[in-house]
């Protein structure tokens, strides 16, 4: 008779619960090691010096910038050609980094400005020191 239909021990069920989840937490661990974590930051990007700004935050800073450069997504930074990364930090955690980019966006100019420049005072491209 068709398994379907009689009545089945559960042997068979539980043991094949048993090892599809071995397979499942086999998978994850691996994918894991593919995949590196996602490391929170806030950035600004810049069309020159003391130029237009933009003020984001992202999980993959080089993979951001990368969109960014080649107008990838539509937005603010291609119409703007924001394409030079002048300032970024990274943090511990997704919601410090977003607290972090609102209280930036909220900052006057001449903040932002002294910001970028007491770290990076010739508007200097940083995507390079991400690469290495």
């Amino acid at each position: 008779m068709d398994s379907r239909f009689r009545g089945n021990d559960g042997e068979d069920r539980w043991s094949n619960r048993r090892q599809s989840i071995a397979k499942e937490e086999a998978t994850t661990e691996h994918e894991e090691t593919r995949m590196p974590p996602k490391q929170p930051a806030v950035y600004i990007m810049a069309s020159s010096e003391r130029g237009t700004l933009y003020i984001g935050a992202t999980g993959d800073l080089k993979r951001r910038v990368w969109e960014h450069r080649d107008g990838v997504v539509e937005g603010f930074t291609q119409r703007y050609g924001l394409k030079r990364l002048v300032w970024f930090e990274f943090h511990p955690d997704f919601p410090t980094a977003i607290a972090r980019e609102k209280q930036l966006k909220k900052w006057e100019r001449a903040w932002k400005l002294e910001l970028i420049e007491s770290t990076n005072p010739i508007w200097r491209d940083l995507l390079n020191d991400l690469l290495d």
